[in-house]
């Protein structure tokens, strides 16, 4: 049984994101605005309450209040990761569309798939907004319950992989909400470790050049008197949008070709 293959995966989404990597740098800035927004918004003044839970003399990492407090804020662990995870699926459904009208031969691609972004919206937007309930209820339980974090970020893991192109699928398909859900299941069978694989081999090479990057810019200046964070946070989530977008679209596209019998590695050698 042909599957999917991860060399070949990983070079078509590095060729098709830097093919339009001004405008999917663009698309890859909407999921992080909720956080860059929440982070100006005026905080609750903590510090009596920290004095009790972090040592005397050292300085509080604003990024441990919940964990520090263990009193988890719904705004940080529930609202924002469901407005960009729903964010996250409208621009992946432009991306997809793109890569359709790349196939196409379409001279301005990115504008084209707005119309057809426009003609499966109801459905885009109805499983987007299913995708972002469902990880951030996981992600809000694992902070009230942490010692159920592991089991419920394992689960989380697992419906990512099995359902990893339900947004490709209700981009492109024309089909329900529903059906979109069996659908992609469907694709993924028989590749899923695969596409863990492409998954694991994309991030850990950025996750370390991401460290590497930070740890320099921790010795060279003070990043919390420069309060540059937010806007780290957000530029570099968009940095990483030019890859990971292209990549399920990539992925989805030559899942569908597995199935339904087209060679599969046109998706990703056109790009190369």
């Amino acid at each position: 049984m042909r599957r999917l293959e991860i060399s070949n995966s990983i070079v078509g989404a590095l060729g098709f994101g830097l093919r339009h990597v001004v405008a999917f740098f663009v698309l890859g800035l909407l999921p992080g605005l909720p956080k860059y927004l929440h982070s100006f918004l005026p905080r609750e003044d903590l510090g009596p309450r920290l004095q009790e839970v972090w040592p005397q003399g050292q300085t509080f990492p604003e990024g441990m209040r919940s964990f520090l407090l263990r009193r988890p804020e719904w705004e940080t662990e529930f609202a924002v990761p469901l407005a960009e995870t729903f964010l996250f699926g409208i621009a992946l459904a432009v991306v997809v569309q793109t890569l359709a009208g790349d196939r196409r031969g379409a001279a301005w691609a990115v504008f084209s798939a707005l119309g057809g972004v426009l003609r499966h919206l109801p459905t885009v937007l109805g499983v987007s907004l299913i995708c972002a309930l469902v990880l951030a209820t996981a992600n809000y339980l694992s902070a009230v319950i942490p010692y159920a974090a592991l089991p419920l970020g394992l689960f989380a893991l697992f419906l990512c992989v099995v359902f990893c192109v339900v947004i490709p699928c209700a981009a492109v398909e024309n089909y329900g909400m529903a059906d979109c859900i069996e659908y992609s299941a469907e694709l993924s069978k028989g590749s899923r470790w695969r596409i863990v694989a492409v998954f694991a081999l994309s991030f850990l090479p950025i996750f370390g050049a991401v460290f590497v990057t930070v740890f320099i810019l921790r010795s060279a200046f003070d990043l919390r008197s420069l309060d540059i964070a937010p806007h780290w946070r957000l530029v570099g989530g968009a940095l990483f949008a030019v890859y990971f977008l292209p990549l399920i679209a990539v992925i989805h596209e030559t899942l569908v070709a597995l199935k339904e019998g087209p060679n599969p590695r046109a998706s990703a050698e056109v790009f190369n």
